[in-house]
C-alpha cells in the first residue's frame, strides 16, 4: 500500500488551519511536504512522487494549476466539467438556492436591458473562483465586468456566469462529504452576516445533503454549501476539496477520512 503524502502550500493559508492540518496528518499515520506557490503563477515548482497517493491542499491557483497537469491531477479531487452551476441546477434541480438563475456569458448580461439600480447575485459558473459571489447592482456588476475585463485570466467577456434574484438567507453550512457522508459541518453565516459555529448543525441539514448525494456528486470527495431559506434547506454551491477554507470544522476527522478514501483506491 502507497504512503499518503499531503502537499501543503506554506504561504497563503491560515497560519491556524496550517498547524492543524500537519497535526492531523501525522495523528493518522500519513506525512507531508510543504511547498511555496508564487501567487498566480502556473508554476508547480515540486515532484509528485509517483510513489506515494498525493493530496495537494492550497489556493486556487495552486488546484487549477495541478488539474491541468498530467503529473498531478491524480493530487487534486477535481473535475471542471462537474463542478459547474449549470451541472448542479441540471442535477439537482429545485434543490438549489438558486434554482430559478440563468447562466449567461458575462459579455451578454452586460448588454441586456435592466435598470440600472436593479439588484441581482451574481457568481462565476465554474469554481474557478475568478470572483466571489455577491448581491449587487446591474450598473456595479457593469463597471467592476468592464473593469476586470482588462486583465483578470480567469475573467474573459465569454466566461459564464450565474444571474438570480436576491434570496433572503436564515443560515449557511459548510459540510465535508467523502464517498456520500458529511464528515463535517460548521454553521458560518447566520443573516447574511459571518457567523461560525460548529455546534449548530441540525440533523435534518445534515440529512439532506447526503440524500443530495444519492442523487449526483461532482466527486467522491468534495464541499457543499448549504442554506436554510423560508423554512427549507438548499445547495447554495460546491466546492473542490483541495482548495477550500475550513471553519469550526473538525480537521483530524476530515483528514481521516480523505486519507482512508485515498487508502482503499
Amino acid at each position: 500500500m502507497k504512503n499518503i503524502n499531503w502537499i501543503l502550500q506554506k504561504n497563503l493559508i491560515d497560519e491556524n488551519t496550517f498547524k492543524s492540518l500537519k497535526n492531523a496528518i501525522l495523528l493518522d499515520n500519513a506525512e507531508y511536504q510543504e511547498v511555496y506557490i508564487i501567487p498566480f503563477s502556473e508554476d508547480l515548482p515540486f515532484d509528485i512522487s509517483k510513489d506515494k497517493n498525493n493530496i495537494l491542499y492550497g489556493t486556487t491557483t495552486l488546484i487549477m494549476n495541478a488539474a491541468v497537469k498530467q503529473d498531478y491531477r491524480d493530487a487534486v479531487f477535481y473535475n471542471d466539467e462537474l463542478f459547474q452551476m449549470k451541472v448542479y441546477m441540471d442535477k439537482w434541480n429545485t434543490k438549489m438556492l438558486n434554482n430559478d438563475a440563468r447562466i449567461v456569458e458575462i459579455y451578454k448580461f452586460i448588454n441586456e436591458n435592466h435598470q440600472d439600480d436593479e439588484e441581482w447575485f451574481i457568481r462565476p459558473n465554474e469554481d474557478t473562483k475568478s470572483f466571489t459571489g455577491l448581491v449587487t447592482t446591474f450598473a456595479e456588476f457593469k463597471e467592476m465586468a468592464i473593469n476586470a475585463l482588462q486583465g483578470a485570466p480567469y475573467f474573459q467577456k465569454e466566461s459564464l456566469i450565474l444571474v438570480s434574484k436576491p434570496k433572503q438567507i436564515e443560515k449557511e453550512w459548510r459540510n465535508f462529504i467523502v464517498d456520500e457522508k458529511v464528515v463535517s459541518s460548521s454553521r458560518y453565516c447566520v443573516n447574511g452576516k459571518r457567523s461560525i459555529d460548529g455546534k449548530d448543525v441540525p440533523n435534518d441539514m445534515v440529512k439532506f445533503a447526503e440524500d443530495c448525494c444519492k442523487v449526483f456528486m461532482p466527486h467522491d470527495v468534495f464541499v457543499m454549501d448549504v442554506a436554510l431559506c423560508e423554512g427549507q434547506y438548499f445547495i447554495v454551491e460546491c466546492n473542490c476539496f483541495n482548495d477550500t477554507g475550513f471553519y469550526d470544522h473538525d480537521i483530524d476527522a476530515i483528514v481521516k477520512s480523505v486519507n482512508d478514501y485515498m487508502r482503499k483506491k
